[in-house]
């Protein structure tokens, strides 16, 4: 009975104790839950420190629903965006959109909520850029950035960070570089052991993208001084095998076996087990192991990696370029050993290679296309829903003339869904031609590709002292095509420069035939724009259905402006069968799929440039051949 007793004693003590410790924190949170407590916090907040404040979301959370009066809501649901981010990326971008929303519809009237908006447009920014919806980030960094001008943030270096790294995947390297360098003086930034290794080892891939080479080592250096001093070795594998790079370019093949060896002594295999490092790796060693004379040892290693990479091939710069150096690699040793049929393996090898990756870049390309396309009819949407929103808001207070608003407002979306559905199906008419004029400015003739990669190798078995100029060619044709298919229009120099490259490899350098590119000195070649891809069909066509049986063989193209000013003339004539007699020669039934594209983008280019483009082909009058008239706009960068 004592025992019970006791018991019940404890037990009422404690349910008192508890009982007051409840009503104590409940003054606590009356007091402290306030608009004072959540302005600290934004506070904290706005100058970047983001993570001491997702710590108190729950303290935010009680706060807001204590008291509806309070204003806090976007900075709850900035930090919640922030503490989603690497998890729950779609619930993110639900959450930031929510916080954005709050400020422009409840919260605009304060200093503080504005100066908010630089943490919240950067992790929108941030996860636009995780989704590859690279035109989005950029204009939410870029927001944040403005506003950073008006207001201090502690962490403007990833601002200025993931501003570079967007225009560095576009190719735009100038800016990219311009980004970058704006960062090496910001100390609050470069405070963080892992971020100068990792800034310096970009600033110098920028330098040495654009060949100053004494650049990119000086960066290169500084790098790898920043990560001895920081004590941060993982960037230092990528650091000296760059200066490794630098080196082999410049035939310096002592420093490069020096900066390759300390690359491989300071890589980790733990941290980059299959990764494209691993096979970096494996090439510094083989590399180092031919310069050591163990060629066994060498050629096994760089067999490995070229086993590897073209087992899953990547459109990835740093992959395609470790490709070609382990291929130059595998050239040299075959050359040295004299084994012709491996060296006409792996040429074979590279041509399927090309084929695959310059194909599955290709498709990358669309695939960007058609999200950046699906994203611009999601906002259009979202436009239009908010736009339907406030007509619903203005009729509902227009009670006394509703009935009538309805039938105008029902009228009204019964001609617009008829309009909208037709200007709709004229811009996926549009858009699909220009997929489809992308796809053939960008896609390289599988015949002349293949023709021209087994006219290398034979080169090279030959050890013809042609093989290095046509290589050279053949790289730069290919780098002009994919460069141009980048963009709508280019500078006639451009297209000129592309031709010429072309029918060089064509007609092996003269050998098979003559051509000549002549131009009216009035014109200026770098003023005047030309969509790219126009002039190449005709003359492919010459050179393939052309030029039978002809003994000597020519192609001259001309190009002038018409006598309007308005058009631009291009003269393509040959000396092949007539084009009538070529006609003959081929199915009734054939229809020309690039001629139907040239007839579509001919089109479009005239309708937007308000002239008419066009083409004819007729026979030679004054002698036998063939000759093509096409009219383009003649287009001028202002």
């Amino acid at each position: 009975m004592l025992k019970v007793r006791l018991s019940i004693t404890f037990s009422l003590l404690l349910l008192v104790q508890l009982n007051a410790q409840t009503e104590n924190e409940s003054k606590q949170d009356e007091s402290f839950y306030n608009q004072k407590t959540i302005d600290s916090f934004k506070t904290v907040y706005a100058s970047g420190n983001s993570s001491g404040v997702s710590m108190s979301l729950d303290i935010l959370k009680k706060s807001l629903i204590q008291d509806t009066k309070l204003k806090g809501d976007n900075l709850y649901y900035g930090c919640l965006a922030n503490h989603f981010f690497r998890t729950k990326n779609d619930s993110a971008i639900f959450v930031i959109n929510k916080a954005l929303n709050y400020y422009k519809n409840n919260e605009a009237n304060n200093i503080l909520d504005e100066h908010l908006l630089i943490p919240t447009y950067f992790y929108k920014g941030k996860i636009l850029a995780y989704n590859k919806v690279n035109d989005s980030a950029l204009i939410y960094f870029n927001k944040a950035l403005d506003l950073t001008k008006k207001y201090s943030y502690k962490w403007k270096g990833y601002i200025k960070t993931g501003i570079a790294s967007l225009h560095l995947q576009e190719g735009n390297n100038k800016i990219a570089l311009k980004n970058y360098l704006s960062i090496i003086d910001d100390t609050t930034y470069l405070r963080i052991p892992r971020n100068p290794p990792t800034l310096y080892n970009r600033i110098g891939l920028l330098y040495d993208s654009f060949n100053n080479l004494d650049s990119a080592k000086y960066y290169y250096n500084i790098g790898i001084t920043k990560a001895i001093e920081k004590n941060y070795t993982s960037n230092l594998f990528a650091l000296y095998g760059n200066i490794g790079k630098i080196h082999k370019k410049e035939n310096n093949l002592d420093s490069t076996v020096y900066f390759f060896n300390k690359a491989s002594q300071s890589f980790r295999i733990k941290d980059n087990k299959n990764s494209l490092n691993d096979l970096w790796n494996r090439y510094y060693k083989a590399f180092n192991e031919y310069y050591l004379e163990n060629t066994k040892n060498a050629l096994r290693e760089s067999l490995l990696v070229l086993e590897e990479i073209t087992n899953e091939i990547s459109i990835d710069s740093d992959s395609h370029s470790l490709y070609n150096d382990n291929y130059d690699l595998l050239k040299i040793i075959y050359s040295n050993q004299k084994n012709t049929a491996a060296l006409q393996e792996i040429e074979e090898r590279k041509g399927n290679y090309l084929e695959a990756y310059y194909k599955k870049k290709l498709q990358s390309s669309l695939i960007d296309l058609d999200r950046k396309y699906e994203t611009k009819q999601k906002d259009d949407s979202i436009a239009q829903l908010k736009k339907d929103g406030i007509n619903q808001a203005v009729i509902l207070n227009q009670k006394t003339t509703i009935n009538w608003i309805l039938i105008c407002l029902l009228i009204i979306i019964i001609i617009s869904a008829f309009l909208l559905a037709q200007q709709r199906q004229q811009k996926n008419k549009l858009k699909a031609v220009n997929l489809e004029q992308r796809l053939l400015r960008s896609q390289l003739n599988p015949h002349f590709l293949f023709n021209a990669l087994n006219t290398a190798s034979s080169l090279a078995v030959q050890n013809s002292p042609l093989t290095i100029k046509y290589i050279s060619g053949l790289g730069n044709l290919l780098r002009s095509i994919l460069e141009n298919s980048r963009h709508e229009l280019i500078s006639l120099e451009e297209e000129i420069q592309t031709l010429n490259d072309y029918l060089n490899l064509q007609s092996n350098f003269g050998q098979k035939f003559s051509f000549n590119i002549s131009k009216e000195k009035s014109i200026d070649h770098e003023e005047c724009l030309i969509p790219p891809m126009f002039i190449q069909p005709f003359v492919e066509n010459a050179i393939e259905h052309g030029f039978q049986n002809t003994a000597t063989k020519w192609i001259h193209i001309d190009i002038s402006q018409s006598q309007n000013l308005k058009s631009l003339h291009i003269s393509i004539k040959n000396n092949g069968i007539p084009y009538s007699e070529s006609l003959l020669k081929r199915s009734r039934n054939h229809k020309s799929l690039s001629g139907e594209i040239l007839q579509d983008r001919l089109s479009l280019y005239g309708r937007e440039f308000k002239t008419k483009a066009y083409y004819k082909i007729e026979d030679l009058k004054e002698e036998t051949g063939t000759l093509v008239n096409l009219f383009l706009p003649f287009i001028k960068d202002i």
